[in-house]
């Protein structure tokens, strides 16, 4: 071989070795955006996740208050029918 044929051969492996990076960065760049795509929909559905937990949490803050509002309101009932009975019987008993 001629030193310029082998100067092309060697220009050749050369080009086909860049080709070939090319094409490995390339897939690297699809694998990275295609990562890039997933991190997002798991960002955007922890994002979700994390709302309706703090909705879920709220929502039992109001259960709770409730709760001891309807607790507070029957105990009230049952003094004041406590009350009522006692009242009746007196009067009741005065007859």
């Amino acid at each position: 071989m001629s030193k310029l044929e082998l100067l092309k051969h060697q220009i050749d492996n050369m080009n086909l070795r860049i080709k070939n990076t090319e094409v490995e960065i390339n897939m690297k760049k699809n694998k990275i955006i295609e990562l890039n795509s997933e991190k997002e929909k798991i960002t955007t559905l922890l994002n979700t996740e994390n709302e309706l937990y703090k909705q879920m949490i709220k929502q039992h803050d109001d259960l709770l208050e409730i709760q001891n509002t309807t607790t507070t309101n029957y105990n009230q009932l049952e003094e004041a029918a406590t009350t009522l009975l006692e009242i009746l019987n007196s009067k009741c008993g005065g007859l």
